[in-house]
């Protein structure tokens, strides 16, 4: 979907900019394809992962939801057949025209980690790929969707009458059939580089670096959010003090200037406003997963402590507990903290680094607002940005942390927290 929507105005827009662009292809010359395309195909057969047992089935059954109507489909094809099916069948299909063009058709809804991975390890420049074509078996997750689970890797079976989830050898099965189809003529030229279309349009530096436009409801509900927060600061009803947080605000320089490398992802949730926005994450499914950024180049420091403010967030507390994160300057472990819904503080074991979370939005599981980070000035260097990172400690669990775009986070956050 593309992004803003929601009004004829970004419709328009975006409808524009479609048209833009095949005016700019057409006027630039188009090369012409010389005889037939040759036709390709092969159908697969997508295992699934776990099937069901008749117990299971009969127990989901009894719900009266999708999955309770889904599970008693189920249990008249095991009557019916004897088994579930342990796969989906696949159909994969190519037309090359020489070595000047490949077409890919995959069946299905297909999710766009293949379009990205095909480009990558296909030539881009001489690759077509099309999804909903010949069949409509499923969604196609990746292995990335499968890992994340959710509605495309979970849920949406159920529309499409399968008994479990795929196995997560699905992608690599389907991308080594098309490679295989298309042959090495269309191997990636080394001089061609990565394809220019891959990186996110919602990742532009500059419409990242800016906070979001709200309406007068949004901001005012984010006054008063922030005024409770800052109230139970100031009433001594958190953990954190509000002389320390008042010293943070004070003399906080921007803690974000961009990211430097991430284990996660990148997906839209609500910031520190309660607006959704993109934002780089880490998970601790896999224990040592890293998201790592460069903060801004620190100013002049006086006094023997630096304060680096950033708007992050953390989130999923249904999710199962581990030992959390770590939290990197450089690469050196400095002190240990977790996803909390309420202002916190940690610290390291000689209290020399001191981590201040002051949370603006909240749900049942999420949270979203500012980091104060204080550390002895003799681990800054004038003119030379701070890395920070964070690190998970835990495994097999979907907790999150997030940190957001936002360059200007210390002017943020005194605007957001003034008293």
């Amino acid at each position: 979907g593309p992004q803003p929507s929601g009004s004829d105005g970004a419709a328009k827009s975006h409808g524009n900019a479609i048209a833009r662009e095949v005016r700019r292809l057409v006027d630039a010359g188009l090369e012409p394809l010389t005889g037939v395309p040759m036709v390709k195909s092969r159908h697969l057969e997508l295992p699934l992962d776990e099937l069901p047992d008749r117990a299971r089935l009969e127990e989901t059954a009894r719900r009266n939801d999708f999955n309770g109507e889904n599970a008693r489909r189920q249990l008249k094809i095991i009557d019916r057949d004897g088994a579930l099916p342990a796969h989906v069948e696949y159909p994969v299909t190519t037309w090359t025209f020489g070595d000047d063009l490949a077409i890919v058709f995959l069946a299905g809804e297909v999710v766009v980690d293949y379009a990205v991975r095909l480009k990558r390890e296909l030539d881009w420049s001489r690759l077509w790929i099309n999804g909903w074509t010949d069949d409509v078996p499923s969604y196609i997750p990746s292995r990335r969707i499968l890992d994340e689970g959710g509605y495309e890797a979970e849920f949406s079976q159920v529309y499409y009458e399968l008994p479990a989830r795929y196995a997560p050898e699905v992608e690599d099965l389907i991308v080594s059939t098309v490679k295989g189809l298309v042959t090495g003529a269309f191997a990636p030229r080394a001089a061609l580089g990565p394809s220019p279309f891959h990186r996110h349009p919602m990742l532009d530096p500059e419409r990242l670096a800016r906070p979001p436009a709200l309406s007068d409801a949004e901001r005012s509900a984010l006054e008063q959010r922030a005024r409770a927060v800052m109230s139970d600061v100031r009433g001594g009803k958190t953990p954190v003090a509000a002389a320390a947080l008042a010293l943070a605000l004070e003399t906080a320089q921007n803690g974000f200037a961009r990211i430097e490398s991430n284990d996660g992802g990148v997906d839209s949730w609500f910031n520190y406003t309660g607006t959704k926005c993109l934002r780089p994450y880490v998970r601790q499914l896999e224990r040592g997963a890293t998201i790592a950024w460069s903060t801004a180049t620190p100013k002049r420091v006086s006094g023997d402590r630096a304060c680096f403010a950033f708007a992050a967030g953390v989130g999923y507390s249904s999710q199962p507990e581990t030992e959390g994160f770590h939290l990197l300057i450089g690469d050196e472990v400095a002190l240990e903290f977790d996803i909390v819904r309420a202002p916190a503080r940690w610290t390291d074991e000689d209290e020399t680094v001191e981590l201040l979370y002051v949370p603006t939005w909240t749900s049942s599981d999420d949270s979203g607002g500012f980091f104060f980070l204080t550390l002895p000035t003799s681990r800054v260097t004038e003119g030379k940005p701070l890395r920070l990172g964070v690190r998970s400690r835990g495994e097999g669990s979907r907790r999150w942390f997030a940190v957001d775009y936002y360059t200007d986070a210390a002017r943020i956050a005194r605007e957001t927290l003034r008293e």
